[in-house]
């Protein structure tokens, strides 16, 4: 996950997939809501479409959706940024910007922020920008409750949770403080039967365990052949985005390990992934500002007292 940097603006991070630090193409843009209360994610392959993420990893000013008012009334729209002829120490894609500024000093190559077509390809064939394919919210749920683990998301018509749990445990030194740092993954499923009960089914979908290493915050899991069966009996459609041409689906003749790899280019994998970091940030933000707060409580306390 890469958070982008833009002076006197707050871009979004954006969630690539590969192995490699940029990955090999953004599959989700974050944006953070105030104090951990919710995070809109923006999925979908357009994200990674040619020319929607410059060098700087913002939302080029082509494919910007609009005024406030606009991006407000469609939650589908991205956010453009101008590439500005200065910029601040720290600020990301450093070299690009000095490029766009050369070539517009010497009136060469192409502006990012001006359509490169000309008036009549422009009416003929206008320029659209860019959507996001689905828009997700991560919300935490309950922050003044005796459940303060707890963060919901709905996908595709299910509501998912990653909440607390108790189960893991860590044996090494100081572990014992962390059983209130694991969260699993649950997908909460409505039981056959009588509607008036409204059960539910709790499915694991994974799990976060937090780590007391000094350099690691944790280890996310995913049960793949849960999230495999989940998809086959409630979410057939994530199998078969990535069907042959010829609309023949997946082939029942198509082994476990294929299907694994085919569900872990979907977007839900995606979401999955992207609702983990975000979870797995907030409880860290959450836990350092708490350390803050009896800190300082503590040294004024101890100034009062003397």
């Amino acid at each position: 996950m890469h958070r982008p940097y833009l002076a006197f603006h707050v871009p979004p991070r954006v969630l690539y997939t590969g192995n490699t630090k940029r990955g090999t193409s953004p599959a989700v843009l974050i944006h953070e809501g105030c104090f951990w209360r919710s995070y809109k994610l923006q999925v979908g392959p357009s994200i990674a479409q040619p020319g929607v993420l410059d060098p700087r990893g913002v939302v080029s000013w082509k494919h910007n959706g609009g005024d406030k008012k606009a991006l407000k009334a469609d939650e589908h729209k991205l956010k453009g940024y101008k590439v500005r002829t200065w910029r601040l120490w720290g600020e990301t894609g450093k070299e690009y910007v000095h490029e766009v500024k050369r070539n517009r000093e010497a009136g060469e190559g192409v502006d990012p922020d001006v359509p490169s077509e000309s008036a009549t390809e422009l009416r003929e064939k206008p320029c659209r920008p860019v959507i996001a394919d689905e828009v997700v919210y991560l919300r935490w749920t309950a922050p003044l409750s005796r459940q303060t683990r707890c963060y919901h998301f709905h996908y595709r018509g299910i509501e998912f949770q990653w909440k607390g749990t108790g189960t893991v445990k860590e044996s090494r030194r100081c572990g014992l403080f962390l059983r209130y740092n694991h969260l699993k993954l649950v997908a909460k499923l409505p039981l056959a039967g009588d509607e008036k009960t409204a059960a539910q089914l709790d499915i694991c979908l994974g799990k976060f365990t937090s780590s007391v290493a000094k350099f690691k915050s944790g280890t996310l899991e995913l049960y793949d052949t849960a999230i495999l069966r989940l998809c086959e009996e409630h979410l057939p459609s994530m199998l078969t985005a990535a069907a042959d041409p010829f609309g023949d689906g997946v082939s029942k003749l198509e082994g476990r390990d294929e299907q694994v790899l085919r569900l872990k280019k979907s977007t839900l994998y995606h979401v999955f992934v992207a609702t983990a970091l975000c979870m797995i940030k907030s409880e860290k933000e959450k836990r350092h500002t708490l350390l803050d707060l009896i800190a300082h409580a503590g040294e004024g306390g101890g100034g009062a007292g003397g």
